[in-house]
């Protein structure tokens, strides 16, 4: 699995037929360590490029 996804795949499964059965294909799932070092390795970069200054 992804960083980050929509099990579903987004827009592809229409809203109104979701019910108890099919509820979870639905959901969005995020593994939040992941997500953190995607952050750490890429943000600073972005920032000190926006700010035009080292940090």
């Amino acid at each position: 699995m992804r960083a980050m996804a929509i099990r579903g795949g987004g827009g592809l499964l229409p809203v109104f037929a979701m019910d108890e059965g099919n509820r979870t294909d639905y959901y969005f799932d995020m593994k939040g360590i992941k997500i953190l070092r995607l952050c750490a390795r890429i943000l600073l970069g972005f920032i000190e490029e926006c700010l035009g200054i080292p940090l």
